[in-house]
Formats: C-alpha cells, structure tokens, sequence
C-alpha cells in the first residue's frame, strides 16, 4: 500500500484541521478512529482521507481569510499541495487512494482557481459572508460601461502587439487602483 506521508509543509497545514476530537469516523485504510473532525491523514496508518464538506478555499490553501492575499504564498501552498496529491503521484497506489488523492487534488486545483482570481476570490468572499452574489443583481453604472466599450473599441483597432501591451498595462494600472482604493472597504 502507498502512502501520502506527512511533510513538513503537510504537518504545519494539517494541524489547522485536526483540532476537535471525535472518535465516531473509522480510518477507511486501517479501520481505527480518527481522531479529528476533518482530518486529512489518519494518525495510526498516515493514510490520506476522504476530503470532508464544510472546509474553505482559504483553509484548504492553507491562506489567511482576507481579500488581499500574498500571491506568492497562495502559489507556493497550491504547489505543495499539489506535490502531496496529485493522481499521478499515485497512479500505481491501490484504487481508493487513487481516488481520494484526484478527489484532493481536484479540490486544490478549484480553490487555486478562485482564489487566484481577485474577482471569483471577492465573489467566493461574499459568498462566505452569507451574501451570495447572483448575475441578477448585478447594476452597472452607464459610465462603466462606455468606458468598457471604448476599451473593446481600442482593442479591435489595436494592429500591433505593442498596442495590445500598453491597453494591457492601463487595464492593470486601473485595476490595481480600484483594487487598492477597496480594499480595506473589503475587510470590513
């Protein structure tokens, strides 16, 4: 049998998770309590775990629950992670750790995804905050939207690669203003 051991990134990240006890779930591999409410390996044979509903992307990722998160820390996690459980890592383990290691792997991969994003990373915060966010509700303002036109408009007309670049760098220059000029309205 191949197991997933504990590693020193491993052993930090899951001692998040294994902090309330409870002895009702068996270990799948060994068949001996676990020992934590969520836990991701078992204390007695260290073998990999179901991934249990109820954890976060922040938690998942090992990442503090705020808006403006280090990218180089979320990319460095999402790597380890992904060292630790990835299904070709275990493409000659037995079937069930196969499963469970893609099962993780597919989760890192979602929660990577949205919190890489500022937007789906704002988004998933709401959510989380119990506002869910809905296309319906969305209300944009006029001026916002002939400002997205005329962008749309240089881009068409854009005949070069230096064009797109500098229509490139503006869109992050604005971004990253709206982004700094929110952010502690996010925090809140």
């Amino acid at each position: 049998m191949t197991t997933i051991p504990y590693r020193r990134f491993g052993l930090q990240f899951l001692k998040r998770f294994e902090h309330s006890y409870c002895t009702h779930i068996n270990c799948w591999s060994c068949g001996r309590p676990l020992q934590a409410r969520n836990p991701v390996f078992c204390n007695s044979c260290k073998v990999v775990q179901h991934p249990k509903n109820g954890r976060d992307y922040f938690e998942i990722l090992n990442m503090q629950k705020i808006f403006g998160i280090d990218a180089k820390e979320l990319q460095k996690n999402f790597k380890e992670l992904q060292k630790q459980f990835h299904p070709d890592k275990h493409a000659r383990s037995e079937k069930m750790l196969q499963e469970i290691s893609a099962e993780y792997s597919s989760l890192v991969n979602q929660a990577f995804k949205t919190l890489n994003s500022p937007l789906d990373r704002g988004i998933y915060l709401l959510e989380l905050a119990g506002y869910p966010f809905t296309e319906e509700e969305i209300h944009i303002e006029q001026d916002f939207l002939m400002k997205i036109m005329e962008i749309n408009e240089e881009l068409a007309d854009a005949s070069d690669k230096e064009s797109l670049l500098r229509i490139g760098d503006q869109n992050r220059r604005i971004m990253n203003g709206l982004l700094e000029a929110n952010y502690g309205k996010l925090q809140h």
